[in-house]
């Protein structure tokens, strides 16, 4: 098999997860490299009862970080205030200086959760769907279902199990040889279907990046969650086809499994980019994102909730930062050159005073 790795683990990388490299040298057939070990604590249990069905996806590694692809994915990428004050009707405001920058902006990125998503709100919706369906359909006390997903949640490092309900332990030791995903079938599709619907953006950001592509303007998507969560977020939020990229800095053993079949097909209309997990939280990924896209960080604008890792790091790299406040409000740590309490400002900003010339 032709091998698609930048960055292949071999000897000398001592820093990985013993796991990652069985999991490489039985994908890609590479010469030179660890079979598996016992070092594998780190990863979680999942990582370790299935780590051959994570290399029917593929396993990649780029700057020291691993990624799980799918074989047709090959790599998931290349790697991965000054001014007079004038208010609008909406109650933003933004100085004259940021404005004149907004009318040279060429791409526009957004965070993920509470600001393209209502995350936090899906995931309650999706946890007491199935904590309910559950409930009902094995006739086991509450509690006992309510504990046995949170033990899940944290043995996987993901509460995203409903497609796969055989990861449930404690449920599948009272239905023992039942197939769970068959037995829950309609728990499984009723709770992911209460997840899409409560994920389900905002008329008004739907709005907002309308806005923006009618312009010509890119639009990107940097979120610390895995590929395969990020990929599922926006599709279920009805925003795939209004993304142009998506860069991810997160990776998880379980999600992004072959096993999971979290997978989104390989005919995504969005390009994925995969960076280090410590692309976003230390702001490193903002100088790259610039250079992926061709362009220069001022002529970019970063919006987010949060106060460090979407404007402070962003705006050390010469971003105009806008402050999402729609699905919560955080401490300013670095005031942003927007400060937005509902994506119909950033609209109306955009429509009033700089796509109008």
């Amino acid at each position: 098999m032709e091998s698609h790795l930048d960055n292949p683990i071999g000897q000398e990388n001592t820093s990985q997860p013993a796991w990652l490299a069985g999991a490489v040298a039985d994908a890609y057939k590479l010469p030179g490299v660890k079979e598996l070990g016992d070092a594998a604590d780190s990863v979680g249990n999942f990582a370790k009862d299935h780590w051959k069905e994570i290399t029917g996806v593929g396993v990649a590694v780029v700057a020291g970080t691993a990624f799980v692809v799918g074989r047709r994915y090959g790599l998931l990428s290349n790697l991965l205030k000054g001014g007079e004050v004038a208010g609008l009707k909406s109650g933003v405001s933004a100085a004259d200086d940021v404005v004149a920058r907004l009318k040279g902006v060429k791409d526009f990125v957004y965070d993920m959760d509470r600001t393209l998503v209502d995350h936090d709100g899906a995931l309650k919706v999706m946890q007491r769907t199935m904590t309910d369906g559950l409930t009902k359909s094995s006739g086991l006390p509450r509690e006992f279902i309510s504990d046995a997903l949170e033990q899940t949640t944290k043995r996987l490092d993901s509460p995203y199990f409903f497609k796969r309900l055989d990861e449930i332990k404690p449920l599948q030791a009272r239905f023992p040889g039942v197939n769970l995903n068959q037995r829950f079938a309609d728990v499984a599709a009723s709770s992911k279907q209460a997840y899409d619907d409560a994920l389900k953006a905002k008329p008004e950001i739907v709005e907002l990046l309308d806005l923006q592509r009618s312009q010509g303007k890119g639009i990107h998507v940097f979120t610390a969650g895995t590929p395969t969560r990020a990929l599922e977020k926006l599709q279920g939020a009805g925003l795939l086809n209004k993304v142009d990229t998506i860069f991810t800095s997160g990776v998880n053993a379980f999600e992004d499994s072959g096993a999971a079949r979290l997978m989104i097909k390989t005919d995504s209309p969005v390009k994925l980019v995969a960076m280090p997990e410590s692309a976003k939280a230390t702001g490193s990924g903002y100088e790259y994102i610039a250079e992926h896209l061709k362009t220069r960080a001022s002529k970019m604008v970063m919006t987010g909730d949060h106060p460090v890792e979407d404007v402070a790091n962003a705006k050390a790299h010469g971003y105009i930062t806008a402050m999402a406040n729609w699905y919560r409000q955080s401490k300013q740590v670095t005031a942003p050159d927007l400060d937005l309490a509902t994506p119909a400002q950033f609209t109306t900003l955009l429509k009033t005073r700089v796509f109008n010339s």
